[in-house]
């Protein structure tokens, strides 16, 4: 029981202390997501819910769901919970993006900043925040990308990002929010 409802903080310990370095990371086998549908499905039925209504709940109210999923899988709680994320949001797996979404995200991104951006853009859109996130800084390059010189606000939120972020070029360009990869890393 003490370990469903451990902070973040005590998850990137026992990570550690469980040798992290010993865990399986990259892509994902068959079994390791067979093992964690079967797992899903233990805990809704003992808890008698449904994903719907565990998805609905916050992140922290969340995690006992996420650490039964993680049951029997040799992987950082960290990498489980963000498959699962993938593997059982309905609002992931939307298909297509249409011109009108396209349009909201690209009008959205360069108002909305900060550590809360895809889940906002997601919600405004009725998209899930990973989804998202891949649209604009993976698939969505072409909307992303500004011909445009550089604005004060751009470089300033570049510079911070790097200091923050430390050469993490991923996470720098989702702090700029307007900017592709390549373009913050050039720049």
């Amino acid at each position: 029981d003490s370990v469903l409802g451990s902070s973040l903080l005590d998850d990137s310990m026992n990570d550690t202390l469980l040798g992290d370095s010993l865990k399986r990371k990259g892509k994902w086998l068959k079994e390791e997501e067979e093992i964690v549908r079967r797992n899903a499905r233990e805990y809704l039925e003992m808890n008698n819910t449904t994903l719907h209504d565990v998805m609905a709940l916050t992140r922290k109210e969340t995690r006992p769901f996420f650490r039964h999923c993680a049951t029997d899988i040799n992987r950082p709680y960290a990498n489980i919970w963000k498959k699962c994320m993938r593997m059982f949001d309905h609002r992931n797996k939307l298909g297509t993006y249409t011109a009108t979404e396209v349009k909201a995200l690209t009008r959205l991104s360069d108002k909305i900043h900060g550590d809360k951006k895809w889940k906002e853009l997601g919600d405004k859109i009725g998209r899930s925040a990973s989804s998202v996130r891949d649209r604009v800084t993976k698939v969505g390059k072409e909307f992303k990308k500004k011909k445009t010189l550089w604005s004060r606000d751009e470089i300033e939120r570049l510079h911070k990002a790097i200091e923050k972020f430390e050469g993490d070029w991923t996470k720098i360009c989702e702090h700029v929010g307007t900017r592709s990869r390549t373009q913050c890393m050039k720049r």
